[in-house]
């Protein structure tokens, strides 16, 4: 009997079959031999030479599996869940901007049809508007919370999960930025109009508007940094172009063409849309790998 070391677990071609990609295994090629971890693989967690350890064991150092250290952090290997949130995240936003832009286009219909209603009709309307808008807004920070979901395995590195976390932190400012509008819109239609009323208004408006324009380089930047992780470097790139071009032309693109910030809202909600057709893609890998694995 042979006493050479077995082969990597890693299958050397494509078996013959249904015309459907066939899932990695666990382990990623070349970062094993036989089970034991091969020179220059460092712990995910706390960087330590896992050089001759088994792939199966745990870090000495801090403990981290190693098998979470052979795999990384990409998210064909991250829990199901997690990229399944994601992906619903990313279909609510998709769903959600598409119907603000609708909305918009039956509002100019709306406002014209106003200008001929009754005075307690066109209240009516318009509240109906603004209730609508406050559903659609609402919407729009449900889905991007989904798919601001933190990885497990990352809550503990702050400073690797940063990007996703200044997200959630917009999120938070639009919310209460909104709620701020509504309160001070209710005590203006009360009769109160005072300086410091009206200066709130103002301050809150200016406030929107920033939070509009930081929105692009806060997603821009998170999206960036989960292409890495799909991995993908042409979408990482088209974040990134994203994260400064959109507000260009949400601003100076409006005095040059007008129609700045409308293809600036494009050019947004075609690369979420790459990042919804990729967590469906690993999504189905995964289950592959899944089959792959229950079958081996």
């Amino acid at each position: 009997m042979s006493n050479e070391p077995p082969p990597p677990t890693v299958p050397s071609e494509t078996p013959s079959g249904p015309s459907h990609s066939i899932a990695p295994p666990i382990t990623p090629y070349g970062t094993s031999v036989g089970g034991v971890v091969v020179p220059g693989i460092v712990c995910i967690d706390c960087g330590y030479d896992l050089a001759g350890l088994h792939e199966s064991g745990a870090c000495p150092e801090c403990g981290a599996e190693i098998e979470r250290s052979l795999k990384g952090d990409l998210m064909l290997y991250a829990p199901a869940e997690y990229l399944a949130t994601l992906h619903r995240g990313s279909f609510i936003v998709l769903t959600v901007i598409l119907l603000q832009v609708l909305g918009a286009i039956l509002g100019i219909g709306v406002v014209a049809a106003m200008s001929t209603a009754q005075p307690q009709t066109a209240i009516w309307i318009e509240l109906a508007l603004s209730s609508f808008g406050l559903l659609l807004s609402a919407l729009l920070v449900w889905g991007w919370w989904l798919l601001s979901t933190p990885l497990p395995s990352l809550t503990e590195k702050p400073w690797v999960d940063k990007a996703r976390q200044w997200v959630r932190y917009v999120l938070i400012a639009s919310v209460a930025v909104t709620l701020g509008q509504l309160v001070t819109t209710m005590v203006v239609a009360a009769g109160n109009t005072s300086d410091a009323v009206l200066y709130t208004q103002v301050g809150l408006g200016l406030g929107s508007t920033l939070i509009w324009l930081g929105t692009y380089i806060v997603h821009g930047t998170y999206l960036a940094w989960l292409a890495k992780r799909i991995p993908d470097a042409a979408m990482q790139k088209r974040a990134k172009l994203v994260r400064w071009l959109c507000p260009v032309l949400s601003t100076v693109g409006i005095l040059l063409i007008g129609l700045g910030p409308l293809i600036a809202l494009i050019l947004y909600w075609n690369l979420i849309d790459k990042f919804r057709k990729a967590f469906k893609r690993l999504r189905s890998e995964q289950e592959a790998l899944e089959h792959f694995a229950a079958e081996a």
